[in-house]
Order: C-alpha cells, then sequence, then structure tokens
C-alpha cells in the first residue's frame, strides 16, 4: 500500500513518533508501512530539522495490496511519469520545513490530499487504483483506514485512529471539537500552527458520521438493509429484571407467590436544565442521522403528541419547587430548553427511547410521553406492576396531589389551639392591584440596574462587580417573590413563546451639548463605555408578567380584570415621572442660576457641575419611568383620549428654562415651553422650592398667549 520513491541514498532520518533513528529510505519505508505517518526530522550535519514524509518519497498506493496499479494514473488529470533518481536531486534534499506539501496537486504519479492524523497533519500523494473494476475513489479510502470528508473530490481524509482518539477525548475529556483540532495543528506546527490548514469544519462532520457508522455496527446494523427500530441502538441495564433477556421462561407462572416481588421493575424520571438547545439560524441545514434509534426519542410522533395533548394546570401543593412553579415558563432564544427522561431505579441506566425535549418547563405532557416510551422500550409486557419514584409525584401522579394536600390541611387544624378565633392563620396575600403594582416598580428597577451596569463602563473595578452582584441578587428576589405570587393568582395561565414583550429600559439621551449656549467654561464629563450586552440571564433582563407584556389581541381572558388595574396604575406612574421630571430641570435651572452664573470660583462652579450631574441623572430616571408608563398604554390598548395626553418627551424638551438662568436673553417671546408644563396634574410638588422658577414661567407663559 506504502510505496517508497528511491532507496539508494542514504541519509539519517530521525523518527519523533516512535523516537527510533532511520538510517536511509529504505528503513523509514519499511516502518512506515506499518504506520506511515511519522513525524520526521532529517539531519543537515549540524541538528536535526523538521521534514515531512513527501519530501522522502512516501507514497500511498490503494489497491493490488499495496502493489502498483497498473492504471493507477489513469484517474488523474496528468499522466507523470517522473524518473525517481531525477526528481529526488539534492536541491530537495536541501529544502527546510517550510514545505509542508508539493506546490503541485499531482506529484510523483499521485493525488495530493491533505491527511489527518493522531500525529498531526500531513500531506501525501495517494494513488487509486485505476482499473475497470475497481471500487469508488471513497470505498478505496475506507478499505485502508481512511475516511473522506467528502464523497465527491476529496481532498482531505482523517485516519479511523485519529477519529476513534477523538471521540475517546470528547467523550472522557471532554475536549470540544475546537480545542482537539487546535492540539494537532500545533503538533504539526508547533511555533506556526495558524499556517496548518484548518479543517476544523470537516473533523465535526466527519466525527459524527464515523460515531453513527460504528454505532450501526456495534448493534449489528452495518451489514444489513434492516433499519433499527426506536430504541434498538441503545444499551438498557443488563441486571434489571427483563423476560426474554435474563428471566427464565416459567419466572411469573405462580403469581401468588410471595417472592415475586424481585421482579417488580423500578423507574426514576427526572429532568435537566442545563441542557438547552439554541434556535438554529437555518434549522433546515441539520441533517440528522439518527431519530430516535438510540435514547433520544422519535421527534415526529413526539411532536403529533404535544399538539394533541391539554396541559392540566392543578393547584401547587409543593411550595419553592422550581420545577412546578416554572413549569410554563418559556427561555428566548431556545428551542429546547431542557431534556426529561426516564432511567432504571436501581442503578440509573437511561432508557432507550425515553428522553424528550422540554419547550417550556417540565410540563407532564412531556414526561408522559418519556414514561410510555420507557415502558415500551424495556420489556414491560408482562410486568404487573412497576415502581415510579419521581420528585414531583406529588403533582405528577393522579390522586396524589389531592390526597398530600388533605393530609397537610388536616395536620394544620389538629396543631391549631383550641382558642384560636376565626380568621385567616397566616399573611394575606397581596391583592391584584397590589401585585400589578410590584410588577411596575420591578420593571423601573430594572431599567435603573441596567441604567447602573452601564455606567460602570466595560472593565469595572473589582468593588463595582461586587456592588452590581449584589443589586442583581436583590433584584432577582423580588422577581421571584412576583412570579410566585403570580402563580397563585393565575394558576392556569399557560403562556406560549414569543407571546410576552420587554419594556424599554432607556431613556432619550440628554446631550451634553443642551447648556452650550452658557457662557461659563464646562469640563465635559469623559465618556463612558458601555458594558457589552449581558444576556438574559441577568436579573435586569429577565421578563416578568403583566397584562402589558402581551398585545391587546394576543392577552388571555384571565388577566382582563388586571389589565384594567394597570391602565390605572400605569396612568399614576405617568404623572409621577412628569412630576419628578418637573423637579428635575427646575432644580437644574436653579443650579444655573444661583451655582454657575453667580459663581466667581472655579472650585465652586466644578461642584456646581458635578450637582447638574446628578441632576441628568434623575431626569434620565424620570424619563425611563415616563417611557415605560407610555409603552404600556399602548400595549394594553388605553382609550385613545389617555394615550394623546402622554405624548413623546424630547430632548429640546428637558433642556433648563432659559428665562429662570439668563432672564435678560433675546429672543425668549417667541420660545414655547414643553406641553407637559401645561398638564393638569396632582400638585404633589408644590412644596418644592425649585418648582417656583417653573410655575412664574408658565403663568408668564399663559400670560402672553
Amino acid at each position: 500500500m506504502y510505496d517508497e520513491a528511491v532507496s539508494d541514498i542514504q541519509i539519517l532520518i530521525f523518527c519523533s513518533h516512535i523516537e527510533v533513528l532511520l538510517a536511509g529510505f529504505y528503513g523509514l519505508a519499511g516502518n512506515a508501512n506499518l504506520d506511515p505517518f511519522h513525524r520526521i526530522e532529517r539531519w543537515t550535519g549540524t541538528f536535526y530539522e523538521p521534514s515531512w514524509l513527501w519530501k522522502v518519497g512516501l507514497v500511498i498506493r490503494l489497491g493490488h495490496e499495496g502493489d502498483r496499479c497498473p492504471n493507477g494514473s489513469s484517474n488523474l488529470s496528468a499522466d507523470l511519469d517522473i524518473d525517481e533518481e531525477e526528481w529526488f536531486d539534492m536541491e530537495d534534499l536541501t529544502s527546510t520545513s517550510a514545505d509542508p506539501k508539493p506546490t503541485d496537486r499531482i506529484y510523483n504519479g499521485g493525488r495530493v490530499m491533505t491527511v489527518v492524523h493522531t500525529s498531526g497533519v500531513h500531506h501525501l500523494p495517494i494513488v487509486f487504483c485505476g482499473c475497470s473494476g475497481a471500487a469508488a475513489e471513497d470505498i478505496q479510502l475506507f478499505r485502508v483506514g481512511l475516511y473522506p470528508s467528502t464523497y465527491k473530490s476529496c481532498q482531505t481524509v482523517f485516519t479511523f485512529q485519529l477519529l476513534d482518539d477523538y471521540l475517546l477525548e470528547n467523550l472522557e475529556c471532554k475536549t470540544s471539537a475546537t480545542h482537539y483540532y487546535s492540539k494537532l495543528r500545533r503538533i504539526t506546527n508547533f511555533a506556526f500552527p495558524n499556517s496548518i490548514p484548518n479543517r476544523y469544519h470537516e473533523l465535526i462532520r466527519v466525527g459524527r458520521q464515523y460515531r453513527n457508522l460504528t454505532e450501526l455496527a456495534t448493534f449489528g446494523f452495518g451489514h444489513k438493509g434492516k433499519a433499527p427500530t426506536p430504541g434498538e441502538m441503545g444499551f438498557f441495564c443488563p441486571t434489571c429484571p427483563q423476560p426474554g433477556v435474563n428471566l427464565p421462561d416459567d419466572w411469573n407462572k405462580n403469581p401468588n407467590d410471595p417472592t415475586n416481588w424481585k421482579y417488580t421493575r423500578g423507574f426514576v424520571a427526572d429532568g435537566n436544565f442545563t441542557a438547552a438547545h439554541q434556535k438554529q439560524a437555518r434549522p433546515k441545514d441539520d441533517v440528522w442521522l439518527k431519530n430516535g434509534d438510540s435514547f433520544m426519542t422519535q421527534r415526529g410522533p413526539y411532536l403529533s403528541h404535544l399538539r394533541d395533548a391539554i396541559e392540566d394546570n392543578d393547584p401547587r401543593t409543593c411550595h419553592e419547587h422550581n420545577a412546578i412553579n416554572n413549569k410554563n415558563v418559556f427561555h428566548r432564544g431556545f428551542d429546547a430548553t431542557g431534556i426529561g427522561a426516564i432511567a432504571c431505579l436501581r442503578h440509573g441506566t437511561f432508557c432507550p427511547g425515553s428522553v424528550v425535549d422540554f419547550q417550556k418547563g417540565e410540563r407532564q405532557m412531556n414526561m408522559d410521553y418519556a414514561l410510555c416510551q420507557a415502558l415500551k422500550n424495556t420489556m414491560t409486557g408482562e410486568e404487573k406492576r412497576v415502581i415510579f419514584v419521581y420528585d414531583i409525584n406529588c403533582q405528577y401522579m393522579p390522586g396524589s396531589a389531592y390526597s398530600m394536600s388533605m393530609a397537610i390541611k388536616k395536620y394544620a387544624f389538629h396543631d391549631l389551639p383550641q382558642h384560636s378565633s376565626p380568621g385567616p392563620a397566616g399573611k394575606v396575600k397581596p391583592g391584584l392591584t397590589g401585585w400589578v403594582n410590584t410588577g411596575i416598580k420591578i420593571q423601573e428597577a430594572q431599567a435603573e440596574l441596567a441604567a447602573f451596569v452601564k455606567a460602570q463602563g466595560s472593565r469595572p473595578s473589582a468593588d463595582q462587580k461586587l456592588e452590581i452582584m449584589k443589586r442583581r441578587e436583590k433584584l432577582s428576589k423580588r422577581l421571584e417573590e412576583f412570579s410566585e405570587a403570580g402563580q397563585g393568582h393565575f394558576p392556569n395561565l399557560e403562556i406560549n413563546e414569543g407571546t410576552i414583550h420587554d419594556p424599554p429600559l432607556s431613556e432619550d439621551i440628554v446631550d451634553d451639548d443642551d447648556w452650550s449656549d452658557c457662557d461659563e467654561e464646562e469640563t465635559p464629563a469623559p465618556s463612558i463605555p458601555s458594558l457589552p450586552d449581558q444576556g438574559y440571564g441577568s436579573a435586569e433582563h429577565q421578563q416578568i408578567l403583566l397584562p402589558s407584556s402581551f398585545q391587546a389581541a394576543l392577552l388571555p381572558t384571565s388577566l382582563g380584570e388586571a389589565r384594567c388595574v394597570e391602565i390605572e396604575l400605569r396612568v399614576a406612574q405617568a404623572n409621577n415621572a412628569l412630576k419628578r421630571l418637573w423637579e428635575a430641570i427646575g432644580y437644574k435651572s436653579f443650579l444655573y442660576r444661583k451655582r454657575i452664573r453667580a459663581e466667581k470660583s472655579k472650585k465652586r462652579v466644578t461642584r456646581a457641575y458635578d450637582a447638574v450631574q446628578g441632576s441628568d441623572r434623575d431626569m434620565k430616571s424620570a424619563l425611563r419611568a415616563y417611557n415605560q408608563a407610555r409603552w404600556a398604554l399602548n400595549q394594553l390598548n388605553a382609550p385613545q383620549g389617555t394615550c394623546d395626553r402622554y405624548k413623546p418627551i424630547g430632548k429640546k424638551d428637558t433642556r433648563a428654562l432659559t428665562t429662570v438662568y439668563d432672564g435678560n436673553a433675546r429672543g425668549q417671546r417667541n420660545i414655547a415651553l414643553p406641553w407637559f408644563w401645561n398638564m393638569a396634574v396632582a400638585d404633589d410638588s408644590s412644596g418644592s422650592t425649585y418648582m417656583e422658577q417653573g410655575q412664574i414661567q408658565s403663568l408668564l407663559l399663559l400670560y402672553m398667549n
């Protein structure tokens, strides 16, 4: 199979792979017949330098048991009849290791192909058998232990040894394909690994194909035309009692035998939400090599079951159990939020064909299908009883939820003292209005936290990171309490993916140039780079359930009363935000009049500008709350008059009152104040010292009009 181009020129070659000295090409070729993919070094007279096998004339010949094929060059674009002694001259011998492959695609009578082996990446000429009855090129490569990367115009092959090693590394060491191929590139050229061809995509594709082929061969399907049935390519527990496998034929002849308990089968169920799967950008490009043949269930019947099944939202009997609380919660960007599986109770072996994907949380419709497939694929047809263990069996098994809840009620009743008066025995659950108001406050807190994280920059200090973590932890607790309260108000509410929308977290940014008409010299604040996207796993980006989270046409009927409550609360939120905006603008105007224009000290002016920046932060906080209120009113389809009342607020609307900090400026007669200065809202800001100037300005404007 392997041929050497020359054998009469003696030179010292060192094989770094097996650490032996090979004198001459004859010795190299003799060892290469056993493993032709050594990493070699050649003696230059003073030291060993890396070299390549193609330079010493190594050729891989396919067919004819390694002998030369009489038609071996017929399938090449050019018939190269090269005199080996003439080709192998001293000029070639002095070439350095900077030439990892020949310059021509056809070399020494063979097609130069990239060969990926455990010893690195090689470039070797391969001569295919060109006889009339020869097998296809991919079959010829398979027969000598080379896996082609493609079946048409193949230029890269992987050795079976490499694929076995890659799968073993992935299984035991959790080595990814990226790191594994990076190691091969480093082995090939330690100093310049990026100079080695990148065959990462070919490796992951071939690795999946090779794994599937080895599984077919392991379970006896490699030589048959029969396709495996669901779960037939999955190993099950060899010690669990299985009729026809490890039980005698008469194991159940005496149903009354008291020792029959030892034949009882046991199963355990659980979910895993770390095995989530992100949505693919082009899902049609994925090729399914297996469909329910091993441990995952068949996709078609499973999806059909999910379309027809109805999920019963029974009242919860467990507290602080996330598997129950989050069963209807979906995760953005994922087509599978986790997996559920059934395993044997005694030894924890997964049942073939019983692993299912979760679309939301750990719902009963998912686990029902998994249990049915486990019973079907593990030969339980003759069993009289099974033991089923599940961490939420109180909700899953019919009847157990009722009996357990009654027992708890009975225990609590007898535990009460006899002199207890009628009435609630604990803290009263907050009403619907309080729940909606809490959700609105949480959304405001999310916007404040997002602004705080952004202000820390892309490289926050250790103290800043700690502060962010503390705030996120505090907000996460509020989110958890809010979600639990919502489950109590709406236990039967089911949410479909893609129907919930997020409120805005940003505000209309006030430009630093808003005060460019002032005569005082202002030192602009340094620009702070923003943090990269924190993703939807952070507390400030988590979705919460409110009526405004749905579009009006998609609002569940059970949230109708909550919608009316939220409209009133959002109007109050908008009014409160406008009052805060008034005070912030009035305070900023006061600062420019009393602290900046009147001061002569540069130090005091600088401090005044710090106060102005604090006023800007208050203004942005009010704008964030106002924008959320406007967004929610539109989402809730509030009355048109209410929506028209609250207009957008632009950058020019948030400038300080010019007549306050510069009463003698020209052209003020034609300046119109923003619309919100003329709104009649509750006079909660009448006690603010800084609002006097704003009220005076409003009265003057009304008088002039």
